[in-house]
């Protein structure tokens, strides 16, 4: 998930550089780094250490093992 919110952010952001005036290329370039916080954000979150359950059934072996 955290990648396509990066690259659809990308994709939009590029796509609006093309059609507003150069005053105004701040707006699409700060969604395209919002965007790309959000998706590092949701990437960090996903893979952060308590993620997973570590639980442990009766013979000591983690459970998915």
């Amino acid at each position: 998930m955290g990648v396509g919110v990066s690259v659809t952010g990308a994709a939009i952001a590029w796509g609006v550089r093309q059609l507003v005036r150069p005053e105004v290329l701040w707006a699409p370039n700060l969604f395209l780094i919002l965007t790309h916080l959000s998706g590092v954000l949701i990437w960090c979150w996903a893979f952060r250490p308590g993620a997973q359950l570590k639980r442990q059934d009766e013979s000591g072996v983690p459970s998915g093992a």
